[in-house]
């Protein structure tokens, strides 16, 4: 199997789980209704250390042991906890990678959804993504801020970032209101604009929340050709991340630095 086709293959189904096909699964599966099915592992946090590099933490099945890998070969494994979960510690990077992960537990192996990408010296230094979706990152405080833009080659965007928790988000594309949220508990927000095709080029875009706004100009530039399963270059926003898709296809991945503009709006 193509690494790619491995890294997203639980992020667009339930089809990461490979079943048990030992002496005695069907009497653990009759025993128990959660032998047939293994949550996927989850990275949930991460803390930046004196050196550059990250500590990961996450959330798992008990007793499994979760594996983060990464095309150029670097691995690291952890046990999982009896609380569910579990922390790797990745070295410093000059450049983006992208990982992997995937927990096992009894000869069976359940896979993330979607993948987790580590971009030095960004807002947020780790971001999961997912085809179609968002980037999700890890770690961010709750000031009203935009993170990431997933874009692909039509032209559809969605953008990611934190706000305060259960805040009412809009936002607001070359200013034209281009889509409604919320900010989770955890104070993490995406927030999709699917009725909006923009052009490749630069575009501004704005986050509104309760009277302040984040703005980011970004520019959207067409993919091209993988040689990899990904490739990253830096640029004026950030870094950006063009990772390949299962079956095909590109998504780009816009992972902005820390020069988020805050300001207070009038009220809306």
């Amino acid at each position: 199997m193509r690494w790619s086709a491995l890294l997203l293959a639980g992020g667009l189904a339930a089809c990461g789980v490979r079943r048990d096909t030992s002496p005695g699964a069907a009497t653990r599966q009759t025993e128990s209704g959660e032998a047939s099915y293994l949550a996927p592992p989850r990275a949930t946090a991460v803390r930046v250390g004196a050196d550059g590099g990250l500590t990961i933490f996450g959330t798992a099945p008990l007793r499994s042991t979760v594996q983060i890998v990464s095309p150029e070969g670097e691995q690291a494994r952890a046990g999982v906890d009896a609380r569910g979960g579990w922390s790797v510690h990745l070295s410093a990077s000059p450049q983006p990678r992208l990982y992997a992960v995937s927990a096992m537990l009894e000869g069976r192996t359940v896979h993330a959804d979607g993948a987790l990408i580590t971009a030095p010296g960004a807002a947020a230094p780790a971001v999961t993504v997912r085809a179609g979706y968002a980037a999700s990152p890890l770690s961010l405080d709750q000031s009203t801020r935009i993170a990431s833009v997933d874009y692909d080659p039509s032209g559809f965007i969605a953008v990611a970032g934190a706000a305060p928790a259960h805040t009412q988000l809009t936002l607001v594309v070359d200013g034209a209101p281009a889509a409604v949220g919320q900010a989770d508990q955890a104070g993490r927000y995406a927030l999709l604009a699917a009725d909006r095709r923009l052009a490749m080029g630069p575009h501004q875009l704005q986050v509104r929340a309760q009277g302040a706004a984040s703005e980011r100009q970004v520019t959207l530039e067409p993919p091209v050709a993988l040689a990899a399963p990904y490739q990253s270059w830096p640029g004026p926003d950030g870094w950006r991340v063009e990772w390949g898709l299962n079956g095909g296809g590109v998504q780009t991945t816009l992972i902005l630095d820390r020069q988020a503009a805050l300001r207070r709006v009038g009220s809306g």
